[in-house]
């Protein structure tokens, strides 16, 4: 089964591309980075820049992304649940990978160092194992907090989900402009397949110094987020009590 990283950057720039930069390069080329219009000649700039220095034999390519890892959303596409969705519709393979741009992973046994690129190579193979047992959302754990199992729990920042039961059961990103990893949690535990984070490793972000220069921070309020919780809690009461349960 196909499958690829998809990263959406919305606004933060080819120069803090922090996920990018961590994925190893095996996965590098499967990876596309999902930008903006307005981000589009920023990035293509970049791009070229470090494609005739590596020619030139100035530097090499290692972490920048190239022309061939990049997909400009179109201009209606507004906002991460809107691009999620547009992604789910339009990416060609069987298992999609969804990253925010800011990460960082670590093996969760020691809590640290950060993953080696094989180690990284073992964390996207273990996604997959759960993906072909019929696993439709996989994740990562966002906390970097035991215990470290495979349990069903919050699935956000890192997760990889069947584009077809996505599809098929009409599970959609967009339903709310905000909470859009929280909805999907809940909508996949409304069809009876809770989502499960796997063992062995986690993502961190790059926390409030970086949030505000892009993604959802540049355009969600602490009262849009408390009312679209509420939204969700209204929409999905026995899934959610299921979760909290399981969690504890």
């Amino acid at each position: 089964m196909s499958m690829s990283i998809y990263i959406s950057t919305l606004g933060r720039g080819p120069a803090k591309q922090t996920t990018f930069r961590n994925i190893s390069p095996k996965w590098r080329e499967k990876t596309k980075l999902v930008i903006t219009p307005e981000e589009e000649r920023m990035f293509r700039g970049v791009a070229g820049l470090v494609e005739n220095a590596e020619i030139a034999g100035l530097m090499s390519r290692h972490a920048f992304p190239s022309e061939d890892n990049l997909i400009v959303l179109p201009p209606e596409v507004k906002g991460l649940s809107a691009c999620r969705q547009w992604i789910l519709h339009n990416a060609p393979e069987d298992y999609i990978v969804f990253m925010d741009d800011d990460l960082s992973f670590y093996k969760a046994a020691d809590r640290g160092p950060d993953v080696q690129p094989y180690d990284f190579n073992d964390m996207i193979d273990v996604m997959r194992c759960y993906l072909n047992s019929a696993c439709p959302l996989v994740g990562v754990d966002p906390t970097g907090k035991p215990p470290y199992i495979l349990y069903p729990g919050i699935i956000m920042r890192c997760y990889a989900v069947n584009r077809e039961f996505f599809i098929e059961n009409g599970i959609r990103f967009d339903d709310h402009r905000l909470l859009q990893d929280f909805s999907v949690n809940l909508q996949c535990a409304d069809k009876g397949n809770a989502g499960v984070l796997i063992p062995d490793f986690y993502c961190l972000d790059d926390g409030p110094a970086t949030a505000p220069d892009g993604g959802v921070s540049a355009y969600r309020s602490p009262a849009e987020l408390c009312f679209t919780a509420l939204d969700l809690a209204t929409e999905h009461p026995k899934s959610l009590k299921r979760l909290k349960e399981r969690c504890r």
